[in-house]
């Protein structure tokens, strides 16, 4: 091996510059029997004769950037802006990292749940006076869904933010006094309608055969614990601020617990439905 590698090395005719090889291979032979091991006396080769070498451009690229591009693309194509998408990217990076470190230290990292980090975003937003749907669901989207839930869908993006909004509405200060239904859904209507445009973008990307039956669940998650008529308020709301047909809402309040107020509300959709009916015929 010592004496055929240089040969390689060189053109037929650089016979000068293979015969010094040589003999610094022999050499160097002679010394590796009593000195070191193989790949020592190749490194020492390497050095004298200025033979440079370069792992980095020997070694095929480790695909880290194209990683990155990919990722980044993947995002701007779920409605990130570049700069977004960049951030977003980098914050997933980071929390990968944590979870590498909690792995090798036997930790259990502490991760939020989705309602959790929904409840967050909408706490944060608060002050807003108007949610622009597009800048809405971008921000949801880099603060809440590529922060650990980039896997959850816009069923449970719906279903979270209304049993949030619904949450919200039973903490008023006044809540207590609230005992007709109409006095709920005229309370939270004000602050409801700045989430409509959100909320209907959301529930178009749910299956219409399930997404009723969804939303009525989820404000009654939101209004555990108070009084039924706070369910049927906050529905009364909804029904007035989201692009929600009636023949919908009756069919989630069907599936739902049949309180005397939500018989009461479905008995009301059933007469606005047949008024309908007889106004079209």
């Amino acid at each position: 091996l010592l004496c055929t590698l240089p040969r390689m090395a060189y053109p037929a005719d650089d016979r000068g510059s293979y015969a010094k090889q040589l003999r610094r291979l022999q050499e160097l032979r002679q010394q590796a029997e009593s000195s070191g091991p193989l790949v020592d006396l190749l490194s020492s080769m390497m050095a004298p004769s200025g033979i440079e070498t370069c792992a980095a451009e020997r070694e095929p690229p480790s695909g880290a950037e194209e990683d990155d591009a990919e990722a980044l693309a993947k995002l701007q194509q779920q409605g990130l802006a570049a700069e977004q998408a960049g951030e977003v990217l980098a914050q997933i990076k980071q929390a990968d990292a944590v979870e590498d470190c909690d792995a090798e230290s036997g930790e259990e990292p502490d991760v939020e749940s989705l309602l959790e980090s929904v409840r967050r975003w909408v706490h944060d937003r608060g002050n807003s006076q108007v949610v622009d749907t597009n800048e809405a669901l971008r921000d949801f989207n880099l603060k809440v869904r590529f922060q650990g839930h980039e896997r959850t869908t816009p069923p449970e993006h719906l279903a979270a933010v209304l049993e949030v909004l619904c949450e919200e509405s039973c903490r008023q200060p006044d809540a207590a006094i609230w005992k007709q239904p109409v006095t709920v859904a005229r309370r939270v209507q004000g602050s409801l309608s700045k989430w409509a445009s959100m909320l209907d973008s959301l529930y178009s990307r749910c299956d219409a055969l399930t997404r009723a039956e969804l939303l009525v669940s989820a404000v009654a998650r939101g209004a555990a614990g108070a009084p039924e008529v706070f369910i049927v308020g906050f529905l009364m709301a909804l029904r007035e601020e989201l692009d929600i047909t009636d023949e919908d809402l009756l069919t989630g309040c069907r599936a739902a617990s049949q309180s005397k107020a939500m018989q009461a509300f479905i008995a009301f959709l059933e007469d606005e439905e047949d008024g309908s009916e007889q106004d079209n015929g």
